[in-house]
């Protein structure tokens, strides 16, 4: 899936459920509010149906209330899911009149960015700081990561059924639904649900 929002950012998505399932507990979110863009990977724990169920949650509270502080919104998914199993999850928002990034996360839904570096082989990556946890059962003191973001950054955000090695990638060229096809291809696990969100930062 490809898609862009108000010409901040460019985005793209791929996804895989767990073998032998037919719905998927991951889900992604990305929207834009009057200040900027929110982006989203939930993984609700598990698999299946319950996992679903407990990423739909998640995923309406942040569509619902883009433009809410990230620790806030974190906080009111934690209300919503007491009854659920949970979820992992990853937000990023992005203020492009002041270029930049804040970003949480709780459990183990990966993220980095790939700073835009036209004469590197390699470029610089920063990475997205996890905290342990589980949102509707076990949160964490939220600690907000801020940084600033420059037109041509590319973020990526992956669940667990993707293997970290995605981190060592080293071609980012290429549209962002390009990038993240690859890298499900590339680093799904096949014994857990898969996603993978891919969007670069255009600017204001």
């Amino acid at each position: 899936m490809r898609s862009g929002l108000a010409g901040i950012v460019d985005y793209g998505m791929a996804m895989s459920a767990r073998d032998g399932e037919i719905v998927t507990g991951d889900r992604c979110v990305v929207r834009a509010h009057p200040g900027g863009v929110i982006l989203a990977v939930i993984d609700g724990l598990g698999h299946g149906g319950d996992a679903a169920a407990a990423a739909d949650i998640a995923a309406q509270v942040v569509q619902t209330h883009p433009g809410l502080d990230i620790v806030d919104i974190v906080n009111a998914c934690h209300a919503r899911l007491r009854s659920s199993r949970g979820v992992v999850m990853t937000l990023v928002s992005i203020t492009p009149g002041a270029r930049i990034l804040t970003a949480v996360g709780v459990g183990n839904v990966q993220g980095m960015i790939v700073r835009r570096n036209d004469s590197a082989d390699q470029p610089a990556r920063d990475f997205i700081l996890l905290r342990g946890g589980v949102v509707g059962h076990l949160l964490p003191p939220l600690r907000p990561s801020v940084m600033q973001v420059t037109p041509g950054d590319l973020f990526v955000l992956a669940t667990d059924g993707v293997s970290i090695e995605f981190m060592t990638e080293a071609r980012f060229g290429q549209p962002p639904e390009g990038i993240a096809e690859r890298i499900l291809a590339r680093h799904a696990v096949h014994t857990d649900d898969a996603l993978v969100l891919v969007a670069r930062y255009i600017g204001e």
